[in-house]
């Protein structure tokens, strides 16, 4: 079940926990990219947020959504 959470509520428990929420946040959403039909790259994700590439790890994601409304359209 996927369960829609607000921006504002990702950036508050990031705060609140010293910024392990979004770490956990990141695998979690490879976990559920998988579900949707896509390739699970949560360990990729979780190994660039904690480089400090969180941006990157938006951008993948990004690209397998894309990649998924790509193939329900056709």
């Amino acid at each position: 079940m996927l369960i829609k959470r607000s921006i504002a509520s990702i950036i508050i428990f990031t705060i609140l926990t010293c910024g392990i929420y979004s770490v956990i946040w990141f695998y979690q959403m490879g976990n559920k990219i998988e579900k949707a039909g896509g390739k699970n790259e949560g360990v990729l994700y979780l190994v660039l947020t904690l480089l400090g590439l969180g941006l990157i790890s938006l951008c993948l994601m990004q690209v397998q959504e894309n990649e998924l409304c790509d193939l329900e359209v056709k």
